[in-house]
């Protein structure tokens, strides 16, 4: 699957669980991740990487993911839709643990 049919695909889902999804376009450095996820209910913000089956991050992506997390972020990177799926639903069921 193409990285952008995989990336509507993402898109749609996560929308229709009630997450607001954004493009990240930041001009003052490469290696930001393709979206960032807004939970309506709770605010948690999740950034997506979307890479294409046995897809590399460059060493701008891995720079970028590492402050992110560094500023106690979370950072998914995901190369299926299925893959997006788990994490999203193993996400809901860890909030309602809660």
């Amino acid at each position: 699957m193409l990285e952008s049919s995989l990336e509507k695909h993402i898109v749609d889902y996560a929308k229709r669980r009630g997450w607001w999804m954004t493009k990240i376009k930041d001009m003052s450095c490469n290696g930001a991740p393709d979206r960032r996820m807004i939970c309506a209910k709770t605010g948690r913000i999740i950034f997506v990487e979307i890479k294409q089956i046995r897809g590399r991050l460059s060493e701008g992506q891995k720079e970028y993911h590492k402050k992110l997390k560094a500023h106690h972020q979370t950072v998914w990177i995901v190369d299926s839709i299925t893959l997006f799926r788990e994490k999203l639903d193993d996400l809901k069921r860890k909030d309602l643990e809660l």
